[in-house]
């Protein structure tokens, strides 16, 4: 229970602040992909079910949800998923 009120207060203060230009974006890659089609969001790191993604203008969390992502979290340049940044 606690557990899921932590990844509901951090998705909204995500979602509502963008603290950090790189998000934790839950599902598998094809999916990913089709999220940031056409945006200038980059891919940090892209594995079997979630991405890091890096945003480069301010609301690209709202656009990330407004294309139907589940969940966006904040994330560092080590996730706690065991990911790192593509190139760091």
């Amino acid at each position: 229970m606690v557990a899921a009120g932590w990844v509901a207060v951090m998705a909204l203060v995500t979602w509502m602040f963008e603290p950090t230009s790189d998000v934790l974006v839950l599902g598998p890659p094809k999916r990913t992909l089709a999220l940031i089609e056409g945006t200038d969001i980059r891919i940090a790191d892209l594995r079997s079910h979630y991405a890091i993604l890096r945003g480069t203008e301010r609301g690209f969390v709202r656009t990330l949800y407004a294309r139907g992502a589940v969940l966006v979290l904040p994330a560092k340049s080590k996730s706690c998923l065991g990911g790192g940044k593509v190139g760091a």
